[in-house]
């Protein structure tokens, strides 16, 4: 691979990977274009000298390889039509960043390459507050009592236990969202594709950045903290961990895709427990 990223198209990666007899990461959510797309992909292909009749440039399947092999994959699904994905192995990794139907992939150290993919989110401004544990079942009968009230709100978290600044944290923590971000973890191995258990859910607010997780302990309990760089390098390493952990006890086998909770946020679709 060249210095600078690789630059394809949707239909380039199509036709390469089908080539190729890949499967790419669904986190790029390549769909399928259609014969005529195809068609010219093909063409502009063997026009830049990336398909011959030789076969497929050696670099560029090399790249597609370690895509989409990668025994370990960080995704991201971000605002505005951003998705991106890092392939790593021990080593070595390579970045793929989709924006509209262009996507650069570039080879990176898998350490870089994983850091990279919160990056893309730009600047964080964390949110005021501490972090807070809940139980979900008692925000979903906070909100059923509260109804669109965020004063009352705040009153029905206090009533189920929540201290006073942690129910004012939810409540802000899911109010006027702007944008919803979410990463996941998928580990490739013998038995097949493990996906990780949960997705980290990072929300831009009004009052900054916050990220969003099912947390260790009583079943259905979640944790809302102020996001920033540290802590979403920290929370992919825990989630990797635990992806990891299922797939030792053989939990791996097949493929399970990560729960999406609904939370406060929820009643417009605007955010994700």
């Amino acid at each position: 691979m060249s210095p600078g990223p690789l630059r394809l198209s949707v239909a380039e990666i199509d036709v390469l990977c089908t080539l190729l007899a890949l499967d790419p990461p669904d986190a790029l959510e390549l769909h399928d274009r259609g014969e005529p797309a195809l068609t010219d992909a093909r063409d502009d292909l063997a026009a830049r000298g990336l398909l011959e009749r030789a076969g497929i440039a050696a670099t560029v399947a090399a790249t597609l390889r370690r895509l989409c092999c990668a025994p370990l994959a960080v995704e991201l699904d971000g605002p505005r039509g951003l998705h991106a994905v890092a392939g790593v192995d021990a080593a070595t990794g390579v970045l793929a960043v989709r924006h509209g139907d262009d996507v650069a992939l570039r080879a990176l150290p898998s350490g870089r390459a994983i850091s990279a993919v919160p990056e893309l989110l730009g600047p964080l401004r964390p949110a005021v507050g501490r972090p807070v544990r809940v139980p979900v079942a008692v925000v979903t009968d906070a909100v059923a009592a509260a109804g669109e009230d965020t004063h009352r709100l705040v009153v029905e978290l206090m009533r189920r236990g929540v201290s006073g600044a942690g129910a004012r944290t939810l409540v802000d923590a899911n109010r006027e969202v702007r944008d919803v971000s979410r990463i996941g973890v998928t580990l490739r191995h013998a038995d097949g594709v493990r996906h990780g258990p949960y997705r980290i859910t990072v929300q831009r607010t009004a009052s900054g950045h916050r990220c969003q997780r099912p947390c260790a302990g009583p079943p259905g309990a979640l944790v809302t903290a102020p996001a920033t760089g540290d802590r979403l390098a920290s929370e992919i390493e825990e989630l990797i961990r635990v992806t990891a952990r299922g797939q030792r006890r053989g939990a791996g086998r097949g493929s399970t895709r990560p729960a999406d909770t609904g939370g406060i946020g929820s009643r417009t679709g605007a955010s994700t427990w």
